[in-house]
């Protein structure tokens, strides 16, 4: 079989064109060959014909920035569905690791090679830099986490969660909450928890 088929054949079942690049279809290498056609694309050597063809089907040249936009959508969907973009490192959206990788764009912002696009889109649908607030958001899922099994959140000051310092944190919550220092919308989230102060 053709290239171009067995690609159709991989879009009919996955969906989409994004063939990983030790992907073999019917035994052929199809991920290698599309690699070596975004080569040729990139090198001004594809034949206009071919790239319509592959154009039509739905292939992306850049694979990154496909992979990158399909990740930034999972993060709208979560902010939609969260009302932010604090996303706990070890949250997974749609079974696609979104904490992680929302980690990795701040560890890239933090290194100046994120794309001055990408920090405006990220920063557009309000992502916070600060890993603090990633910090914060970890330590209150393990918060909820200990409502669920316990019925409330009297956390004794030496417990750990997931071996995480979890009755320090609300400790250290509560003394910023007592001098007035406790953002609104997180003293509104503890509230809604059925945090006592």
């Amino acid at each position: 079989a053709l290239p171009i088929s067995l690609l159709k054949q991989y879009k009919e079942r996955e969906g989409d064109c994004d063939v990983p690049k030790a992907c073999k279809e019917d035994g052929k290498p199809l991920g290698t060959w599309l690699d070596r056609q975004r080569q040729k694309k990139k090198k001004g050597i594809l034949d206009p014909v071919k790239i319509q063809l592959l154009e039509d089907l739905g292939v992306s040249w850049n694979m990154l920035s496909q992979k990158w936009e399909s990740m930034f959508a999972l993060l709208k969907q979560y902010k939609e569905s969260n009302g932010n973009c604090d996303v706990p490192q070890n949250h997974k959206e749609d079974g696609k690791p979104l904490g992680e990788w929302l980690s990795r764009q701040r560890h890239y912002k933090k290194k100046g090679k994120l794309d001055p696009v990408q920090i405006q889109l990220l920063e557009g649908i309000g992502v916070s830099w600060g890993m603090q607030s990633q910090y914060w958001e970890d330590m209150f899922a393990l918060l909820k986490q200990y409502k669920e099994r316990e019925g409330d959140c009297n956390v004794p000051r030496n417990h750990k969660e997931n071996g995480k310092p979890l009755g320090d944190w609300l400790y250290r919550q509560r003394q910023t909450k007592k001098k007035g220092k406790l953002d609104p919308e997180r003293s509104r989230r503890f509230e809604n928890l059925g945090i006592v102060w």
